[in-house]
């Protein structure tokens, strides 16, 4: 091949990826050294019903919402710190967790790794919800071993079978 050859399909290539990148379907990524997992909720399951993350590590979780419902992924007791949402879905609960139904989001991290803010104050360490044809993220860095049940706290949902285990090690 060519000096001129090679270029141009450099050339290419960087014209290619230039146009892929700027027809990105704005989907959310996850930051820069972070893990990743896409957890679909369909209408009353989760895929996959398990996820193994990293001991103090930061994770993202991507909650890919292809139902006719609105879901949400939560796991009530966990030691976690850095927790952030993005383009997470306020929504009545379905009476889960310590407190009441009450709205998320909204919650801030406080120390010790709990989330608080707002009327939920304490009431689940992780809380992410997408509309139906939806996805959101949650950001976190889990700081204690152990496996934790999530589960969708849409009412309803948990007792029909839509919950699974986050396993941290």
């Amino acid at each position: 091949m060519t000096t001129s050859s090679r270029w141009a399909l450099v050339s290419v290539a960087l014209v290619a990826t230039v146009i892929l990148a700027g027809c990105s379907d704005g989907a959310l990524r996850a930051p820069a050294g972070a893990a990743a997992d896409t957890v679909v909720a369909t209408d009353l399951a989760f895929q996959p019903k398990e996820l193994r993350v990293a001991l103090n590590q930061p994770q993202t979780i991507r909650l890919d919402n292809k139902g006719k419902l609105l879901h949400d992924w939560t796991v009530e007791a966990i030691a976690v710190t850095a927790v952030k949402e993005e383009g997470s879905a306020a929504h009545a609960m379905g009476g889960h967790g310590s407190g009441t139904g009450t709205m998320m989001p909204g919650a801030g991290t406080m120390p010790g790794g709990m989330m608080g803010g707002g009327s939920q104050a304490g009431q689940f360490a992780l809380h992410v919800a997408a509309e139906a044809g939806h996805a959101a993220t949650i950001e976190f860095t889990p700081t204690e071993a152990g496996t934790y049940v999530f589960y969708c706290t849409v009412a309803g949902h948990r007792e029909a079978g839509m919950e699974g285990r986050l396993v941290v090690g």
